[in-house]
């Protein structure tokens, strides 16, 4: 499924400025859009950062004249919107890290998406659930049903779900592979809209030439 856009696109699209915010708030999309947990951006303790200097700021301008709390009105108006971002970004990897906790527990190289406040966090809770179900039901089940490490029993994410892609630059011609085990040839071109198996364009996300939608 495709939507080409390139005739509505703009010259200055590439010169543009991106803000922190407005990178962190792609980031916070292609999280939720896509079925696998993606590398940590460290943008967030940048922001977390510049939000505690803007706060310190009002803190300090709250006595002043008019002029001053209106601009501090504009301010705090501009920090919650980057609140809400950063909780949402974060709200949505801490959902992945609890659904997957086992599966990422036991893949070391997943432990380099995650920060170091997420890999206590998912151990922790790994440790917590393991401990709920083992008192709460396998304590009295027979030994060889006490293995909560089963292939079978570990959620993993689904690569191969569908995911919307935006190519943010030309691609040329890319081998995707079928349902039926056939491959298809497809012409990525900037600013068209694809819709893909996430394996299909998982390497290009990572190196920042697709988005998802």
């Amino acid at each position: 499924m495709e939507y080409d856009r390139e005739n509505n696109s703009t010259s200055n699209d590439d010169t543009e400025e991106i803000s922190d915010v407005i990178l962190l708030m792609k980031s916070w999309i292609n999280e939720r859009c896509s079925p696998d947990i993606l590398p940590y951006n460290n943008l967030v303790n940048d922001l977390l950062e510049q939000l505690e200097v803007q706060s310190e700021i009002i803190e300090a301008n709250k006595n002043e004249n008019v002029n001053a709390a209106f601009q501090n009105m504009l301010c705090q108006q501009e920090m919650d919107r980057v609140k809400f971002i950063l909780r949402n970004y974060l709200r949505t990897r801490l959902y992945k890290i609890e659904k997957y906790a086992n599966y990422i527990y036991h893949n070391s190289a997943y432990y380099e998406r995650l920060s170091d406040k997420e890999i206590i966090y998912c151990e922790h809770y790994k440790e917590l659930v393991d401990a709920h179900l083992f008192k709460s039901s396998l304590e009295t089940a027979p030994t060889f049903l006490q293995n909560l490490n089963e292939p079978n029993m570990i959620v993993k994410p689904v690569l191969d779900e569908p995911v919307f892609c935006r190519v943010k630059e030309d691609l040329g011609d890319v081998q995707i592979q079928g349902s039926q085990g056939t491959s298809l040839t497809v012409t990525l071109k900037k600013n068209n809209i694809f819709m893909l198996r996430y394996k299909a364009i998982e390497s290009f996300l990572e190196e920042g030439k697709v988005e998802l939608l």
